[in-house]
């Protein structure tokens, strides 16, 4: 049986889709972002996206908060 005031909890947490991107980032990098690729902690931002894509300020390899993940390519998001 789905208990209504923890959904409702969950409907204000992740009210907004920046919520949701905010909340995957803290999820994949609980101690702050680090590259997949060469572990470097600085990025660049780019908000052009539905998501928001990080570049690495050192070898610039892209990533995404869903990227690797089961999530990735998916269109629900």
């Amino acid at each position: 049986m789905l208990d209504h005031s923890t959904f409702e909890s969950f409907c204000h947490q992740y009210s907004s889709e920046q919520a949701c991107a905010e909340a995957l980032f803290h999820a994949r990098w609980p101690d702050g972002f680090r590259c997949p690729t060469c572990r470097h902690p600085h990025y660049y931002l780019t908000r052009t996206r539905r998501l928001p894509l990080y570049e690495c300020r050192s070898c610039r390899v892209q990533t995404s908060v869903i990227a690797g993940t089961i999530m990735e390519g998916s269109s629900t998001l």
